[in-house]
């Protein structure tokens, strides 16, 4: 890593974080046009996730928050456009989505849990709950979340003995254990 370019990595994972943050931003930004039609909202929306703290904090910081934020941020971008106009490719893209964000920090599952309660809203409407559309969407966005993700957790399961690696370091270095 650092012996073969030095310094020099350190900037390009660095500049790579900003990259990131950069696109969350953006993401932000297209969240705020889907949901008001008030362009100093947007600008407000914009502004606000770009100066807090902890985000500044972690864009200047190698690390995989940025990217766990970005993938949350599109998937929420993505869940709000399924909910005005659904098809397969968009389905399977939140899917896809999803599964890099719950790779990239397990508490993206939380993202999956409100995208569900969304959907489960969505189809709740009229008081007539249409319980196959709301099957098939969910059931194609966790298809595509575990064909991305669910290697991962096999793999911790069986390493580890839980679904997060929660257990690792406790294995790894002993003077952990509680």
């Amino acid at each position: 890593g650092t012996k073969l370019l030095g310094q020099f990595s350190l900037v390009i994972l660095r500049l790579i974080d900003i990259i990131f943050g950069m696109l969350t931003i953006y993401f932000s930004y297209k969240i705020g046009v889907l949901l008001f039609n008030n362009k100093y909202i947007i600008l407000g929306i914009v502004t606000f996730v770009a100066l807090l703290p902890t985000f500044a904090y972690f864009n200047a910081h190698i690390t995989n928050v940025n990217l766990d934020v970005l993938f949350s941020t599109v998937g929420i971008y993505l869940l709000l456009i399924a909910l005005k106009k659904e098809s397969y490719k968009l389905l399977i893209l939140i899917g896809i989505v999803l599964g890099v964000a719950v790779i990239t920090r397990a508490n993206a599952v939380l993202l999956v849990i409100a995208g569900i309660f969304l959907f489960f809203l969505k189809y709740y409407r009229n008081k007539r709950f249409n319980y196959f559309s709301f099957i098939k969407s969910v059931s194609i966005i966790l298809i595509f979340l575990l064909l991305v993700s669910g290697w991962w957790f096999a793999r911790n399961w069986v390493l580890y003995g839980d679904l997060v690696a929660a257990n690792g370091l406790k294995l790894a270095k002993p003077q952990y254990k509680s």
